[in-house]
């Protein structure tokens, strides 16, 4: 039988990156500033405990592009695949498990999920069931062999993901108050809305 190669330590598992939309992804190791899409400027202000994780840097312009897959790659060994999202999981990852861990960027936090593939293809859907389409997933992936200690998410109402609650993040929320939708920034209890209910959750942790 044909033996699978072992991989290089600190080489990465990813190989055959192909986006439907033909914008041309990059790979990068995520860490502290490490961009977030190939055409925004935004950075990762907290990786959340997965840094030295191999990052997909994908294109913010995709949100909205709808293709079944959107995203494939290949996997040259045995792997879990982290999918941030903005807001609740889109449709597609109904077997994806949420993580309770938060990546923090310069833009939006967004809400990590995972799920373990096995060496081959990985085929990854669109944004399409989202109503609040503001921003593409992105995705990073660590090796079966690879530890990575995540670190709890931060507390509600941390909408910037910066570790703490203040004025930044009940601007943001009292922006955003009224609205439906998912993935709202101020959706502390992820119900598709920003109500009263959230602007008492940031409340109660105003400061922390």
């Amino acid at each position: 039988p044909t033996k699978t190669p072992t991989p290089t330590p600190g080489a990465s598992p990813i190989s055959s990156i192909v986006a439907a939309s033909g914008e041309i992804y990059q790979q990068d190791i995520l860490n502290v500033g490490t961009k977030l899409y190939i055409d925004r400027t935004y950075t990762i202000s907290n990786p959340g405990g997965y840094e030295g994780a191999f990052y997909i840097r994908t294109a913010n312009d995709d949100k909205s592009f709808v293709a079944d897959p959107l995203l494939t790659f290949t996997l040259s060994q045995d792997a879990t695949v982290y999918v941030a999202v903005r807001g609740t999981a889109l449709s597609w990852m109904s077997d994806w498990t949420n993580t309770g861990v938060t990546l923090g960027t310069t833009d939006q936090p967004l809400t990590i999920f995972s799920k373990d593939f096995s060496q081959g293809t990985v085929a990854l859907g669109d944004n399409s069931n989202v109503t609040y389409r503001a921003s593409m997933y992105v995705v990073f992936v660590k090796p079966a062999q690879q530890t990575i200690s995540p670190t709890p998410t931060s507390v509600p109402g941390d909408t910037d993901g910066d570790g703490d609650i203040d004025l930044s993040d009940l601007t943001t929320l009292l922006t955003n108050f009224g609205r439906s939708g998912g993935g709202l920034p101020g959706d502390t209890d992820g119900d598709n809305d920003v109500d009263l209910a959230d602007l008492t959750t940031l409340l109660s942790n105003f400061g922390r």
